[in-house]
């Protein structure tokens, strides 16, 4: 993972099946120009598949986290209270569409490339600290 010169992340992972010694299923390049995840190296539309069911089944805290980080950007917020109504109708809309598994009416271009995107930059940036 790196800073672009433009100030964004970039990085490459591979996305391995059965853990760090498992088979590599895709790869995730995010060039450093800002929402430009690129997928490839799969075998088929059904690894991608499982991938998703993956995130869907495992990432529900990540996605709520995500969610409120968008509410915070969106109305230039620093921070709120989780007990906030207005978080708590934005949420409901977020969350909604991450239970229905409807990718179309979540707010990123790729589920696969925010996962990456988002644990990726968790990782780094927990090891700065």
């Amino acid at each position: 993972m790196r800073l672009s010169r433009d100030g964004w992340v970039s990085y490459n992972c591979e996305i391995r099946k059965g853990g760090a010694r498992g088979k590599t299923v895709a790869y995730v390049d995010q060039e450093g120009i800002g929402g430009s995840e690129n997928i490839y190296g799969h075998e088929s539309k059904h690894t991608l598949q499982e991938i998703e069911d993956y995130i869907f089944d495992n990432c529900k805290e990540q996605w709520s986290d995500y969610g409120i980080q968008c509410y915070l950007t969106i109305n230039d917020l620093n921070q709120v209270d989780n007990n906030d109504p207005k978080l708590k109708e934005y949420l409901l809309t977020h969350m909604k569409a991450f239970k229905n598994r409807d990718i179309k009416a979540m707010e990123v271009e790729s589920l696969i490339g925010w996962w990456a995107s988002t644990t990726a930059e968790t990782k780094y940036y927990s090891r700065k600290k």
